[in-house]
């Protein structure tokens, strides 16, 4: 075979023989080693099962497809299917508005604002429509205390004294304390600690050996809320709109009134 590759050959047939002896050689060891992977005793009943079972996985494949329903065009995809599902969806909300939440007029009560006489104020933060287990959203067991300076029925010096002990928890700008707890995961539990905090402020007010009439209040800290408020508050808004650009003749009218 290697004397056939050096020497000059006389034909194009001659050239080639070579490669056809290197591929016959190489199949015939592919048919070896595949022959080894056979079972010995009947290799052509193994050959003839491996035809036999993609033939009938065919024909199963080819029943399937038959057996498949004729499209004939007379149902929307899926995209569609998909807008017309959003579409059942708004109708059933507007059939509750229309019908539904009329009828909870008759379970209107009126509105009566927490007097003024109570000087503690707190404030909770509920999420409606959630289900919030404790320690799940900090904010939900939070409690905020806030009390006015007019309210309290102190003396000057009393206040003064008050609003020194108080620190950065007193706003001199808009007269009031204010007193925030999430530290238990329990709405109960952050208020008794708020009102042990105030009990202990006002002991100690009661205390007249040192009433801090040389210190003054520090105003640093509200003085740096206030700028950062009027600084947000500074970009335009709605409530700047020129009048001379409002057209209420545009306005889009109310067909129906459920309330009435």
């Amino acid at each position: 075979m290697f004397r056939g590759i050096l020497t000059k050959p006389s034909s194009p047939f001659q050239l080639c023989m070579p490669v056809l002896r290197v591929s016959k050689i190489s199949n015939s060891v592919q048919s070896r080693a595949f022959s080894s992977f056979l079972p010995t005793n009947n290799k052509e009943t193994s050959t003839k099962k491996g035809i036999t079972s993609s033939n009938k996985a065919k024909e199963i494949l080819l029943q399937e497809k038959s057996t498949l329903p004729k499209f004939d065009f007379d149902e929307l995809p899926s995209i569609a299917q998909d807008l017309v599902d959003q579409h059942r969806e708004q109708r059933f909300y507007n059939r509750i508005a229309a019908y539904e939440l009329p009828l909870l007029v008759k379970f209107r009560q009126e509105y009566i604002p927490p007097s003024t006489d109570s000087v503690l104020s707190f404030r909770y933060t509920t999420y409606p429509g959630e289900e919030t287990t404790p320690g799940s959203v900090p904010a939900a067991s939070k409690v905020v205390l806030t009390i006015s300076m007019d309210k309290l029925k102190y003396s000057d010096k009393e206040k003064h004294k008050l609003a020194i002990l108080s620190g950065t928890n007193y706003n001199p700008i808009t007269k009031t304390f204010k007193f925030s707890c999430n530290k238990y995961q329990n709405k109960l539990e952050n208020k008794y600690y708020l009102i042990n905090i105030w009990n202990q402020l006002i002991t100690e007010l009661k205390d007249t050996s040192d009433m801090f009439e040389d210190v003054p209040i520090d105003k640093r800290y509200a003085q740096t809320i206030e700028r950062r408020r009027k600084r947000k508050s500074g970009a335009r808004s709605i409530c700047a709109f020129p009048k001379e650009w409002e057209r209420p003749e545009d306005a889009p009218k109310k067909l129906f009134n459920f309330f009435d």
